[in-house]
């Protein structure tokens, strides 16, 4: 078994986090990869019971790969290997949000290098049979974002993760992640990885409901009540490390916003589960005794729709502030 404590290389996790390789034709469907046909499916993601912190381990040794060799690093052959792993294991409805403002979908998805990582703090929700949300910490050393040549910062930083079994596919695929680490410096001798940009991925009827989602988001956080059939837990990230439920079952405390202004929605979804991002700008929101900013800040939803036929929230993750690099910030020399 994987600590969750031990940091990991991307060497070490080939072998313990995969089957052995199934040669399988590169159209053929299932778990292979597209464009690698004897590349095995992580063992966490093909265990339809695999735990909440399997399944995150499992995620990082994905991102942790090297597909063109040790020493590569963001170049746009690597970073186009790297999505060609990844891609099997995102759902249709797939959206990450980072704390830097960054947001992608299925298609335009960039991932993280990183090189090693060190997961804990892991919690986990099964709203429905088949869906995770997990809250987590984690820290990754050195790790950059190609489409911008950013350092993260390698301490341990939130995240919220929602994953879907996929039984066409036969394993789990990700279907929203909240990242909230931040960058810390600019590369030096970095060329950014060229990123086409977040594009429509949903009908105009998803894209309303999307939006009338966020509008009921919006009055709910300013005092509506929210009508709900009681049967899913709502997963809460906060980007200062606050999240509920939490271990001893303290609930969230919290008092009605003032004022709460939405702009830049975009929606994403896959049958019964629905992601949506927008920025806020909101005020007098209070959570825990202590006051939100109102400085304009990202949030990431993900829906469930429910046997009823009404769409609940599963997994919220409130970015208070987008971190951005501080004026006149040296760059700073990444090696390999």
């Amino acid at each position: 078994m994987i600590s969750s404590r031990t940091l990991l290389s991307a060497t070490v996790l080939w072998a313990l986090l995969h089957l052995p390789a199934v040669a399988q034709p590169a159209t053929a469907p299932g778990p292979a990869h597209a464009n690698s046909p004897g590349l095995p499916v992580p063992r966490a993601f093909a265990d339809r019971a695999a735990s909440g912190e399997a399944l995150v381990n499992a995620w990082f040794g994905l991102l942790a790969l090297e597909p063109v060799g040790a020493g590569a690093d963001n170049s746009p052959r690597e970073v186009t290997a790297e999505q060609a792993i990844i891609r099997p294991y995102l759902d249709p409805a797939f959206q990450v949000q980072r704390s830097s403002g960054q947001r992608y979908n299925v298609n335009d998805y960039v991932p993280v290098n990183i090189t090693t990582f060190a997961v804990s703090g892991v919690l986990s929700t099964e709203p429905v049979e088949g869906v995770k949300a997990v809250r987590y910490v984690v820290s990754t050393p050195d790790a950059t974002i190609p489409d911008r040549g950013w350092l993260l910062s390698g301490d341990a930083r939130p995240r919220l993760q929602v994953f879907r079994w996929n039984a066409a596919r036969g394993h789990w695929v990700v279907v929203s992640v909240a990242n909230f680490n931040t960058p810390t410096a600019a590369i030096c001798d970095a060329v950014p990885v060229p990123w086409t940009g977040m594009g429509a991925s949903v009908s105009p009827e998803d894209a309303e409901l999307g939006r009338s989602l966020v509008d009921q988001w919006r009055a709910i956080t300013m005092g509506a009540p929210r009508e709900t059939t009681g049967t899913q837990e709502l997963m809460i990230q906060l980007a200062d490390g606050q999240g509920w439920p939490n271990p001893d079952g303290t609930p969230i405390m919290w008092s009605p916003a003032r004022g709460y202004q939405v702009a830049d929605i975009v929606t994403s979804r896959q049958d019964d589960l629905l992601v949506v991002s927008f920025v806020a700008v909101v005020s007098g929101l209070r959570v825990d005794a202590r006051a939100y900013g109102s400085e304009r800040h990202p949030r990431l939803l993900t829906y469930l729709r429910t046997a009823g036929g009404n769409w609940e929230p599963i997994a919220l993750a409130n970015f208070v502030t987008p971190a951005m690099i501080p004026a006149g910030l040296d760059c700073v020399t990444k090696t390999p």
